[in-house]
């Protein structure tokens, strides 16, 4: 079973700024890919882009498959980027979107030993 990487770099952004994430799985496992506290506009699926918006803030992605996604960075807080499926997020499939100037002393592990 696969553990992905705890060190899994945050989305640093300003209100404001328009985000691209690319999301690819080269797994073998599907992975429906969320975003909390944003929508995201679909721009393309395994480089072909849409030739209409696609708006969601839940994204399928099977195995082979990636997407480029924009976003606008317009809900300050910390929020989750993860895969919805419990048991990836668990093993460490997770973001954060992070904007500047929000602080939160949410921590992993730990006393209470806090989980995504």
């Amino acid at each position: 079973m696969k553990k992905y990487s705890l060190d899994t770099p945050m989305i640093p952004v300003k209100e404001g700024d328009i985000v691209k994430v690319e999301i690819s799985n080269s797994g073998m496992l599907n992975h429906p890919m969320h975003l909390h506290g944003h929508r995201f506009q679909v721009q393309s699926k395994n480089g072909e882009p849409y030739d209409a918006p696609i708006v969601k803030d839940l994204i399928h992605v099977k195995p082979g498959e990636t997407y480029t996604v924009y976003f606008k960075a317009e809900n300050k807080g910390e929020w989750l980027f993860h895969c919805h499926d419990n048991n990836h997020a668990d093993r460490g499939m997770v973001t954060i979107v992070d904007y500047e100037g929000v602080y939160s002393p949410f921590e992993l592990g730990g006393k209470n030993n806090n989980q995504p």
